[in-house]
């Protein structure tokens, strides 16, 4: 049992820092068999390829043409109950980064804070600010 034991260890701290070995271990059964009913069916990204989290918030902020949102908005937050500000604040980001929306520094009650929004919308607030970019 002590020789059996150790060497499950090993394989547990082996499969642990390989994510590769992991998921085989965690869809292979005690014989080495692949279990299809227990492989989970991915519904699959968007044609963005973007995560399902990410792919609902860019349909929000391009249904909402004519809105900006921060990071933290309590009007996402409020659309997205089980969503949390941080992945509310990284989802923007990398919509962004990924070019699928716009953002901009303004100053708000006097607080420089950062905006997002669908590009037609941040064109239109630039141009109720006036400012050439």
């Amino acid at each position: 049992m002590a020789a059996e034991t150790h060497s499950v260890l090993y394989y547990t701290c082996e499969v642990l820092d390989n994510p590769d070995k992991l998921l085989q271990a965690l869809i292979m059964d005690g014989r080495g068999n692949m279990k299809i009913s227990q492989i989970m069916a991915s519904k699959g990204p968007t044609e963005e390829g973007l995560p399902p989290l990410q792919s609902m918030l860019l349909e929000e902020l391009n249904r909402r043409t004519d809105e900006v949102f921060d990071n933290s908005d309590e009007g996402l937050l409020q659309i997205f109950p089980r969503l949390k500000r941080s992945s509310l604040s990284w989802s923007l980001y990398l919509l962004h980064k990924r070019g699928l929306i716009a953002k901009r520094r303004v100053r708000v009650n006097g607080r420089l804070t950062t905006v997002f929004g669908c590009h037609k919308a941040v064109e239109a607030l630039k141009e109720h600010l006036n400012v050439a970019d």
